[in-house]
């Protein structure tokens, strides 16, 4: 007989598989059978190839198609109807989305499914994409809708936020069901059906896009706390999963979708304090402490080429700042544009029609003083408020890289 690479097995009859071998009714050919094989007469270590080939020749059989990390899907929908509505939520604020807001928005329309009169009994028929749209298998009027101001708890800001809901409209009516049996009878040549399998897609999503305990970004998912990957420099890579909807078209054997999952990683910032704490803060990490001549005397403050490398790795990363007062510790939470060129006692701001220093400001209004003054200030917030905060009251967040 050939043989293989790896694994060789006597082939004592060609075997040929039709598509009817396949179906999950139906079970493999005897001759495939492990009750046929012996460890002593049929099976041998693995052998070198002696034509070049796998057994058999180029006419046993037919090529085919084989995917990976796909499974079967089957979906019930009552009266095969998916009906899309627009909505509007209007947090206290005026800049545009954000992908951040993402979870705020979820925790406002769960709230308004717990409280609108026209769908308190249909909680569990209504999905939301965390942005725009609302998925339900329940059909209603634009009337049933009134404009409702909730409050949200905001797990990033740490406080209650108002948020309103309005101008929920049904926009179209999706023929989940019809759509996909259709594109499947054309043999795959027509179009996708996109807004059928996005539908899905947010359905299934739903759960995990709502619990606190996952963090979700685009189709991928990362459990928090979950298993990292050190990446040094203050980084490391989150591991979770990947999933969507995928159309198959096998109308033949009943599979028409596959769920694809799999792997997947996203480089993310370590929580830790800039300054102080484990591994001695976040800037000896991201400057190379250790690595390149020792750590870094943050009491002297940092070189220009140091302040370009932590103003560029900081650019667009939120930051929790908390001050300490007679009253309790202040905290909020800032997005940086940069590291000032000025150290804290140098950078001057106006307060009252004065003009003083960070670190005066800080031990005459608040009683704090600063243990680096010779560090810059983060400007953070909006470019068009000079707000400076000194480094070592704040900490880096855990939060994923955005993309630059």
């Amino acid at each position: 007989g050939k043989f293989g690479r790896g694994r060789g097995k006597k082939m004592e009859q060609e075997l040929s598989l039709s598509s009817s071998d396949l179906s999950t009714d139906s079970s493999l050919s005897p001759a495939c059978s492990m009750s046929k094989l012996s460890m002593e007469e049929e099976l041998y270590p693995p052998q070198h190839r002696v034509s070049g080939l796998f057994p058999g020749n180029s006419t046993s059989g037919r090529p085919c198609k084989l995917e990976t990390n796909h499974f079967s899907l089957s979906i019930k929908i009552p009266e095969g109807v998916i009906y899309m509505y627009d909505v509007t939520v209007e947090p206290p604020w005026q800049r545009p989305y954000r992908r951040s807001d993402k979870k705020l928005y979820h925790d406002a329309i769960k709230k308004w499914k717990e409280t609108c009169p026209a769908i308190k009994g249909e909680q569990n028929c209504w999905v939301f994409d965390g942005c725009k749209q609302l998925f339900s298998t329940r059909s209603h009027a634009e009337s049933e809708f009134k404009k409702e101001t909730l409050v949200v708890w905001s797990k990033d800001d740490e406080r209650e936020l108002q948020v309103v809901i309005k101008d929920v409209l049904k926009v179209a009516d999706i023929m989940v069901t019809r759509d996909i049996i259709e594109w499947a009878a054309k043999g795959r040549s027509g179009f996708i059906p996109q807004d059928a399998i996005q539908a899905l897609d947010i359905v299934l999503k739903q759960a995990v896009n709502t619990d606190l305990s996952w963090e979700s970004i685009g189709r991928s998912y990362f459990p928090t706390p979950g298993h990292t990957l050190d990446l040094g420099l203050g980084k490391e890579a989150w591991c979770g999963i990947f999933s969507s909807i995928r159309p198959c078209g096998w109308k033949d054997h009943g599979v028409l979708l596959t769920l694809n999952v799999d792997v997947a990683h996203k480089p993310a910032t370590k929580q830790m304090h800039l300054t102080d704490g484990v591994e001695e803060g976040y800037l000896q990490q991201v400057l190379g402490g250790g690595k390149k001549g020792g750590t870094v005397d943050l009491g002297k403050g940092l070189t220009e080429v140091q302040r370009r490398t932590v103003s560029k790795d900081m650019e667009g990363l939120k930051v929790k700042y908390e001050l300490p007062t007679p009253e309790g510790v202040r905290k909020r939470q800032y997005r940086v544009l940069e590291a000032r060129k000025k150290t804290a006692k140098e950078e001057l701001i106006n307060v009252e029609g004065e003009n003083i220093s960070v670190v005066r400001y800080f031990l005459k209004q608040y009683g704090v003083s600063l243990k680096y003054p010779n560090l810059p200030c983060l400007w953070v917030g909006s470019r068009d408020r000079s707000t400076f905060i000194p480094m070592e009251l704040c900490s880096m967040m855990s939060q994923p890289l955005p993309r630059k």
